[in-house]
């Protein structure tokens, strides 16, 4: 499979609830950030995600 054809193949897909993930919220009321959500696809708050009931499903 060519490098090409596996970018193309989703994997893992979240779900975010935009009413309680917490850095969603910052960056909806701070838009002048302009910055790309693939800049912070890292799975960080998958680990670190403070909120009793997860603001993200897979």
């Amino acid at each position: 499979m060519s490098l090409e054809e596996k970018r193309e193949i989703a994997l893992g897909k979240a779900r975010i609830d935009h009413n309680r993930c917490i850095p969603w919220v910052g960056y909806v009321r701070l838009p002048e950030l302009e910055k790309e959500w693939q800049d912070f696809n890292c799975g960080v708050c998958e680990e670190v995600c403070p909120v009793a009931y997860k603001g993200y499903s897979f």
